[in-house]
């Protein structure tokens, strides 16, 4: 699956579930897709986990010591992983995304931690960051500056360096 394959799952979600707008309800998609979200302070370097079980569910656990646009990510990164299907080695039953891999801006951490987890963080930002709300926040705030961008990521719920890239991505920017 390519990257733009995976924003676009993203949207279907979306689309499926009426959630694309600013300031998505990620606990409504998690109770869509059977996913419990348990919040606990997973040490400095684990971000967040998936975990699988084919008797309890699925669970995602989120470390509850980031501040909340991070927590939005590393939800809608572990969200991302199970939405889009992703295998990990046979018989693995919990996935441990690392701080440096969640939050990574630099495509080389992605591509060493492999394809996975770019499509994953790929399915975060458009879930988060759904383009055609994305664009009538632009549309709103136009010309866009630093202010503007700010604005846009506060109705997102996200940091303005989440919004730059997506703004970037989408080119606005």
């Amino acid at each position: 699956m390519s990257e733009q394959s995976a924003r676009s799952r993203a949207e279907e979600l979306h689309a499926k579930l009426g959630t694309a707008k600013p300031g998505i309800d990620l606990d409504a998609i998690l109770v869509h897709l059977k996913l419990r979200l348990i919040q606990s302070d997973l040490g400095d370097e684990v971000a967040s986990m998936l975990i699988r079980t084919p008797t309890h569910g699925n669970v995602v656990c989120m470390n509850s010591t980031m501040p909340k646009p991070r927590k939005l990510i590393a939800i809608a990164h572990q969200v991302g992983h199970f939405y889009l299907q992703h295998r990990f080695k046979p018989g693995e039953y919990v996935h441990i995304d690392k701080m440096d891999t969640v939050f990574s801006r630099h495509k080389g951490v992605l591509e060493r931690e492999g394809k996975q987890e770019a499509e994953a963080q790929q399915f975060a930002t458009a879930l988060l960051m759904p383009q055609s709300p994305v664009l009538d926040q632009v549309n709103k705030h136009m010309p866009l500056n630093e202010l503007s961008v700010t604005k846009i990521a506060e109705a997102f719920g996200v940091s303005e360096t989440a919004m730059t890239l997506r703004l970037k991505q989408l080119r606005f920017l």
